[in-house]
């Protein structure tokens, strides 16, 4: 069952999502015993569901005897799924209230009940006033509201000219700022790529004039100068530009702002200037806030990764900043995971391996882990005995096992999960094990796609005693 479309959907689902499924599950009519059954099996092993419970047929007798046969649990699981697709429909549904409006006035029309248009029409014109500053809802509601109203065949063309000047003009804004978004991805690339490459695009928009209340456009504006390193453009006041108006864009894309904000400064800082090392927490702390605002808790990878990348750059008061203010907000049945994990990588970054190696052995006493963290764990107690320069025949037995572990969860878990860790194992064995070529390693780790913790192994190569 891990890799059943079932577990896959379930898997994306946020706490607050299933907190909501779990209410629909238990109201909605017509749900079977048996998928309710399923489901309460399921939920406690979300969001990982790596424990050997699931393997389908363990799960079907464990639930419903050897007599339900697989086509029957394959039939249920199907079924199950199909109800957390509709539930998220529904959700999607209840979210685009100016859409569901839209539909209605336009029925309204359809059966000539004037009054009721008016009245919506109203309602509709009230809340695009609503959205404030020009955003992307601002712009594509506005172009279907007034494309609805002109052309509607009850329309009087005459007289209805102004909705089709403001369907174009909202037009032209939602073209332009579908451009931007796609120009600051493909700028965003280039920079990672070290690449100098501008598109056509960019040259083209760089002629059109922003104006000042156009403020969503303005931000993915303020970005891609940001990238180019243009002269009038300065990391602070592109931050604070967003920091102020980030709210206006789509929740999905709230994070993504911030995220091109992220990047830009970890691609800095390989380049070397660490200047920007104290600009991470007030990035990470935005995506961590608006984490909470939008599921009202932080995931174990989100805040893990904020952890883990904050004390690759040393910045560990920021590190012990984000662990006093946000572990809280981590699901609770995580937490003592997380803070073990956040506590390993802070003292492994920080060269203190002993400390380092305590956390580690909280975490084996951990009796639910995720496969990815698992994974992690058993890379950083190889990594640690190297750095402690431990012994060579208690290392080639934790690579051994390791290697074991690995293998066995290829099924569940994918080829390129499982081809990053045996990269790393091979890689490091050599390093520590073996006569080296250094020359060759780094051409080898470099050109690996699927890899883990490959800056650790290149920074080893670099150092004088593994030369």
């Amino acid at each position: 069952m891990y890799d059943s479309d079932l577990i896959t959907l379930f898997k994306t689902l946020t706490a607050k999502e299933v907190r909501s499924f779990d209410k629909h599950l238990s109201t909605t009519y017509r749900n079977s015993k048996q998928e309710i059954k399923l489901y309460r099996f399921l939920k406690p092993y979300y969001p990982q569901f790596d424990h050997l419970n699931l393997e389908k047929d363990r799960a079907r007798v464990k639930l419903f005897g050897r007599h339900f046969s697989k086509e029957q649990f394959n039939n249920l699981s199907s079924i199950l799924k199909k109800k957390i697709e509709s539930f998220l429909l529904n959700e999607e549904n209840q979210k685009n209230y100016f859409k569901q409006s839209l539909h209605l006035l336009k029925i309204y029309r359809e059966r000539n009940l004037s009054a009721f248009v008016t009245k919506k029409e109203k309602e509709l014109k009230n809340k695009l006033a609503s959205f404030g500053n020009r955003s992307t809802s601002y712009y594509s509601n506005s172009l279907l509201f007034y494309h609805e109203l002109y052309f509607h065949h009850h329309t009087d063309k005459i007289d209805a000219r102004e909705y089709l000047y403001e369907a174009n003009k909202n037009l032209e804004k939602l073209y332009l700022l579908s451009k931007l978004k796609y120009i600051t991805e493909i700028q965003f690339r280039n920079t990672i790529l070290n690449e100098a490459y501008l598109t056509e695009e960019f040259h083209e928009i760089k002629k059109i004039q922003i104006q000042e209340e156009d403020v969503v456009i303005k931000m993915y504006w303020k970005i891609i100068l940001l990238l180019l390193d243009d002269k009038n453009s300065d990391f602070e006041s592109t931050q604070n530009y967003i920091n102020n108006h980030y709210k206006l864009e789509e929740p999905k894309d709230q994070v993504t702002l911030f995220n091109f904000l992220l990047n830009y400064i970890i691609s800095k800082l390989k380049t070397g200037d660490l200047t920007y090392a104290n600009k991470l927490q007030a990035i990470y702390s935005s995506l961590l806030n608006i984490s909470i605002e939008q599921n009202g808790s932080i995931s174990t990878n989100t805040y893990l990764n904020a952890i883990y990348t904050i004390t690759r750059f040393k910045n560990f008061e920021s590190a012990k900043s984000i662990l006093r203010n946000y572990t809280s907000h981590v699901p609770k049945e995580e937490q003592a995971e997380a803070l073990n994990f956040a506590w390993l990588f802070f003292y492994f970054e920080k060269g203190e391996f002993q400390k380092a190696e305590k956390y580690l052995e909280k975490i084996k006493t951990l009796k639910k882990q995720a496969f990815h963290l698992k994974i992690r764990a058993k890379a950083l107690e190889l990594m640690i005995l190297v750095e402690m320069n431990g012994d060579a025949k208690h290392f080639q037995s934790l690579c051994e096992n390791f290697e074991k572990y690995l293998r066995r969860q290829k099924k569940h878990f994918g080829d390129s999960n499982v081809e990053g860790g045996l990269n790393f194992i091979k890689l490091i064995k050599q390093l520590y094990l073996d006569e080296k070529d250094t020359f060759y390693l780094k051409a080898k780790i470099k050109q690996l796609d699927f890899l883990i913790h490959k800056s650790w192994l290149l920074e080893k190569l670099n150092d004088p005693y593994f030369q």
